[in-house]
């Protein structure tokens, strides 16, 4: 009996001694050495650990090498940025802004302050009277444009430096966007005698986003009808409406070997466009095989480009074009920064 609970004492005192090895283990890894990389391994151990003061690095998270396994995880931790600051100072910037020689009341007039932790935005509305105030600013690179949504903008930015307690009076003249809809003719290539293609009409506009800069919007729910002439057969029905690209399409099949053409009327605007060209089938070839031959065939089918697609009513600028061409103009908007 006494050999019993010496041998049970034993056992008891070397589990006391392994599970106070498996602690200090885990606590060592805590520790950081000041000249080395921070490093966290476990041995059997689950543990949760919480965001610490260590840098914004990229970590390693290893298993304990009897584990024999290679690194589990691979974390990131991101520094926290703070907003960058636009009120605590004693600049101010204060103007005007005007849209063809009059006042531009309500447009935005928008300070971004552009630092090396970031940039800071504020915005500011111009007044019935055409004028504008931002006051308590901090120093600092400065960059401005205004603009009336949907309507005008300025074609350029406005860059300074601002000094610290420095006031300055600058002057904006917005220029008004062309916002007549655009009309496109888009077909989808060379056709072959028998097979399909395609012909859209795309419809789009002039904008101004939420930041100030000219970009193109699709044009919706436009009621577009075509008619062709007999070199092709419609597929489609001969009526349709710009969808959210913008674009109404139409789909048809070759039947002569020339180029047919398409009466488009959108509104009061009628245009006459010519079609892709229509090619002769290829001639098929017969491949001897026993017990005769098997003729083969030309296959595939043209695309339809698709644009990008907004909404607004519209009324065509576009002139039709003479006979033999493709009419259509439109461009893409571009932007000012």
């Amino acid at each position: 009996m006494d050999v019993l609970k010496v041998a049970l004492f034993v056992v008891m005192a070397l589990c006391l001694g392994l599970m106070w090895h498996e602690r200090e283990f885990v606590l060592d890894a805590y520790r950081q050495d000041d000249d080395g990389p921070a490093e966290l391994r476990l041995s059997g151990v689950t543990l949760d650990f919480e965001k610490t003061d260590i840098p914004a690095s990229p970590y390693v998270v290893h298993t304990a090498p009897d584990t024999r396994r290679r690194p589990m995880s691979l974390l990131f931790t991101a520094p926290e940025v703070d907003p960058v600051e636009m009120v605590g100072g004693e600049s101010r910037i204060s103007g005007t802004v005007q849209v063809d020689g009059e006042p531009a009341a309500g447009a935005v007039v928008r300070l971004e302050r552009h630092t090396s932790a970031g940039t800071g935005v504020r915005d500011v509305i111009v007044g019935a009277d055409g004028r504008f105030s931002a006051r308590n600013l901090p120093g600092g690179r400065y960059r401005v444009r205004s603009w009336i949504p949907g309507l005008a903008t300025m074609t350029s930015s406005d860059v300074f430096f601002l000094e610290a307690e420095e006031v300055t009076s600058r002057d904006y003249e917005l220029q008004l966007i062309d916002l007549e809809p655009r009309v496109e003719f888009v077909d989808g290539g060379t056709m072959t005698v028998g097979l399909t293609g395609g012909f859209g009409v795309v419809i789009s506009r002039n904008d101004i986003d939420s930041d100030g800069l000219v970009v193109t919007a699709p044009v919706t729910g436009v009621e577009v009808s075509a008619s062709f002439t007999d070199d092709v057969t419609p597929l489609s029905p001969l009526v349709s409406s710009t969808n959210e690209r913008g674009v109404a399409e139409f789909r048809m099949r070759c039947v002569k070997p020339r180029a047919g053409r398409a009466t488009v009327t959108i509104g009061d605007e009628v245009w006459t466009v010519a079609l892709a060209a229509c090619v002769p089938m290829p001639p098929t070839t017969q491949a001897p095989t026993e017990g005769g031959g098997t003729p083969g065939s030309a296959a595939g089918g043209p695309s339809t480009t698709r644009p990008a697609g907004g909404t607004v009513p519209v009324t065509s600028t576009t002139r039709p074009a003479g006979p033999g061409s493709t009419a259509g103009s439109g461009s893409g908007g571009g932007g000012n920064g």
